[in-house]
Protein backbone atom coordinates (compact mmCIF):
# COMPACT_ATOMS: atom_id res chain seq x y z
CA UNK A 1 0.00 0.00 0.00
CA UNK A 2 1.55 3.34 -1.00
CA UNK A 3 2.23 5.94 1.66
CA UNK A 4 -0.01 9.02 1.55
CA UNK A 5 -0.29 12.11 3.70
CA UNK A 6 -2.81 11.86 6.55
CA UNK A 7 -6.26 12.72 5.25
CA UNK A 8 -8.75 11.36 7.75
CA UNK A 9 -11.58 13.76 8.63
CA UNK A 10 -10.26 13.82 12.19
CA UNK A 11 -6.85 15.10 11.06
CA UNK A 12 -6.25 18.79 11.44
CA UNK A 13 -2.77 20.12 10.68
CA UNK A 14 -0.56 17.07 11.21
CA UNK A 15 2.59 16.96 13.29
CA UNK A 16 4.17 13.88 11.73
CA UNK A 17 6.77 11.95 13.67
CA UNK A 18 9.59 10.85 11.36
CA UNK A 19 12.18 9.90 14.01
CA UNK A 20 11.44 6.93 16.23
CA UNK A 21 14.79 6.73 18.03
CA UNK A 22 13.77 8.66 21.17
CA UNK A 23 10.34 8.03 22.68
CA UNK A 24 11.06 10.42 25.58
CA UNK A 25 11.70 13.29 23.13
CA UNK A 26 8.40 12.54 21.35
CA UNK A 27 6.62 12.61 24.73
CA UNK A 28 8.25 16.00 25.50
CA UNK A 29 6.98 17.26 22.15
CA UNK A 30 3.45 16.03 22.88
CA UNK A 31 3.55 17.73 26.28
CA UNK A 32 4.78 20.95 24.66
CA UNK A 33 1.84 20.86 22.23
CA UNK A 34 -0.42 20.74 25.31
CA UNK A 35 1.44 23.56 27.12
CA UNK A 36 -0.66 26.72 27.48
CA UNK A 37 1.21 29.71 26.02
CA UNK A 38 0.47 33.39 25.60
CA UNK A 39 2.27 36.27 23.97
CA UNK A 40 3.70 38.84 26.33
CA UNK A 41 2.24 42.32 26.02
CA UNK A 42 5.08 44.42 24.57
CA UNK A 43 3.55 47.58 26.05
CA UNK A 44 3.51 46.21 29.62
CA UNK A 45 6.22 47.51 31.93
CA UNK A 46 8.89 44.86 32.50
CA UNK A 47 8.58 44.85 36.30
CA UNK A 48 4.80 44.50 36.18
CA UNK A 49 4.66 41.85 33.50
CA UNK A 50 2.58 38.84 34.50
CA UNK A 51 3.82 35.29 34.58
CA UNK A 52 2.05 31.97 34.18
CA UNK A 53 1.46 31.68 37.94
CA UNK A 54 -0.61 34.87 38.10
CA UNK A 55 -2.21 35.31 34.71
CA UNK A 56 -5.97 35.61 35.10
CA UNK A 57 -6.22 38.34 32.46
CA UNK A 58 -4.01 36.72 29.82
CA UNK A 59 -5.48 34.66 26.99
CA UNK A 60 -3.63 31.37 26.95
CA UNK A 61 -4.02 28.79 24.23
CA UNK A 62 -2.33 25.55 23.24
CA UNK A 63 -1.42 24.07 19.89
CA UNK A 64 -3.99 21.37 20.62
CA UNK A 65 -6.64 24.10 20.98
CA UNK A 66 -5.93 25.29 17.47
CA UNK A 67 -6.19 21.92 15.84
CA UNK A 68 -2.91 20.19 15.28
CA UNK A 69 -2.91 16.41 15.27
CA UNK A 70 0.14 14.39 16.30
CA UNK A 71 0.72 11.45 13.94
CA UNK A 72 3.05 8.70 15.11
CA UNK A 73 3.09 6.13 12.32
CA UNK A 74 6.21 4.24 11.27
CA UNK A 75 5.19 4.56 7.61
CA UNK A 76 6.62 8.10 7.88
CA UNK A 77 9.91 7.05 9.48
CA UNK A 78 12.80 8.90 7.85
CA UNK A 79 10.53 11.21 5.83
CA UNK A 80 12.00 14.55 4.85
CA UNK A 81 10.55 17.70 3.33
CA UNK A 82 11.03 16.46 -0.24
CA UNK A 83 9.06 13.30 0.53
CA UNK A 84 6.16 15.36 1.87
CA UNK A 85 6.22 17.72 -1.12
CA UNK A 86 6.12 14.79 -3.53
CA UNK A 87 3.11 13.31 -1.74
CA UNK A 88 1.39 16.71 -1.63
CA UNK A 89 1.76 17.02 -5.40
CA UNK A 90 0.11 13.65 -5.92
CA UNK A 91 -3.20 15.48 -6.34
CA UNK A 92 -4.70 14.76 -2.96
CA UNK A 93 -7.38 17.08 -1.66
CA UNK A 94 -6.25 17.79 1.89
CA UNK A 95 -7.99 19.85 4.53
CA UNK A 96 -4.72 21.60 5.44
CA UNK A 97 -2.18 23.60 3.46
CA UNK A 98 0.85 22.98 5.67
CA UNK A 99 2.14 20.45 8.15
CA UNK A 100 5.00 19.85 10.57
CA UNK A 101 7.64 17.15 10.77
CA UNK A 102 9.02 15.99 14.09
CA UNK A 103 12.31 14.85 12.62
CA UNK A 104 15.68 13.99 14.17
CA UNK A 105 16.71 17.66 14.49
CA UNK A 106 13.39 18.66 16.06
CA UNK A 107 13.54 15.92 18.68
CA UNK A 108 17.24 16.50 19.48
CA UNK A 109 17.20 20.23 20.20
CA UNK A 110 15.93 21.99 23.33
CA UNK A 111 13.16 24.14 21.82
CA UNK A 112 11.95 21.18 19.71
CA UNK A 113 12.04 23.09 16.40
CA UNK A 114 9.52 21.36 14.15
CA UNK A 115 10.03 21.53 10.40
CA UNK A 116 7.13 23.49 8.93
CA UNK A 117 6.28 22.57 5.35
CA UNK A 118 4.05 24.67 3.13
CA UNK A 119 2.02 22.44 0.80
CA UNK A 120 -0.46 25.07 -0.36
CA UNK A 121 -1.42 24.04 -3.89
CA UNK A 122 -2.62 27.53 -4.84
CA UNK A 123 0.15 29.81 -3.64
CA UNK A 124 3.87 30.16 -4.02
CA UNK A 125 5.23 27.72 -1.48
CA UNK A 126 7.70 28.86 1.13
CA UNK A 127 10.75 26.66 1.56
CA UNK A 128 10.56 24.48 4.71
CA UNK A 129 11.51 26.29 7.91
CA UNK A 130 11.89 25.59 11.65
CA UNK A 131 9.38 26.67 14.29
CA UNK A 132 9.93 26.04 18.02
CA UNK A 133 7.09 23.86 19.26
CA UNK A 134 5.83 26.44 21.79
CA UNK A 135 5.30 28.87 18.90
CA UNK A 136 3.10 26.44 16.95
CA UNK A 137 0.02 27.56 18.90
CA UNK A 138 0.52 31.18 17.80
CA UNK A 139 1.16 30.21 14.19
CA UNK A 140 -1.91 28.02 14.03
CA UNK A 141 -4.06 30.60 15.79
CA UNK A 142 -3.08 33.27 13.24
CA UNK A 143 -3.53 30.96 10.26
CA UNK A 144 -6.87 29.67 11.56
CA UNK A 145 -8.18 33.21 12.08
CA UNK A 146 -6.97 34.28 8.64
CA UNK A 147 -4.60 36.90 10.07
CA UNK A 148 -1.64 35.43 8.19
CA UNK A 149 -0.80 32.77 5.67
CA UNK A 150 1.50 30.00 6.85
CA UNK A 151 4.14 31.09 4.34
CA UNK A 152 4.34 34.52 6.01
CA UNK A 153 6.02 32.92 9.03
CA UNK A 154 8.96 31.75 6.92
CA UNK A 155 11.32 34.58 7.90
CA UNK A 156 9.89 35.14 11.36
CA UNK A 157 12.25 35.30 14.32
CA UNK A 158 11.19 33.23 17.32
CA UNK A 159 12.47 35.01 20.43
CA UNK A 160 11.74 32.96 23.56
CA UNK A 161 11.14 36.09 25.60
CA UNK A 162 7.93 36.81 23.63
CA UNK A 163 6.11 33.86 25.20
CA UNK A 164 4.71 33.06 28.59
CA UNK A 165 4.48 29.30 29.01
CA UNK A 166 2.44 27.83 31.85
CA UNK A 167 4.50 25.11 33.46
CA UNK A 168 3.11 21.98 35.13
CA UNK A 169 1.68 22.76 38.55
CA UNK A 170 0.67 26.35 37.76
CA UNK A 171 -2.98 27.38 37.99
CA UNK A 172 -3.17 27.88 34.21
CA UNK A 173 -1.61 24.46 33.52
CA UNK A 174 -4.00 22.75 35.93
CA UNK A 175 -7.00 24.50 34.39
CA UNK A 176 -6.02 23.35 30.89
CA UNK A 177 -5.42 19.81 32.11
CA UNK A 178 -8.89 19.72 33.67
CA UNK A 179 -10.39 20.95 30.38
CA UNK A 180 -8.52 18.21 28.51
CA UNK A 181 -9.75 15.62 31.00
CA UNK A 182 -13.35 16.77 30.45
CA UNK A 183 -13.07 16.80 26.65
Amino acid sequence: MPVTLPSDDDIAVPVIRTDFSDDAAWERLLQALQTPVALKDPSAPAEGEPDANNADHIDFFTAADVHVTPVSDRRYEGFQADDVLQLAQAGRDLDYDHLYLADTQALAEGPLPLLGIDIDPEGERATPFRIPVLNIAGVENNVDLGNMYFSEFHDHLWPEHDLIAAQPGTAVWNEYQSLNDEG
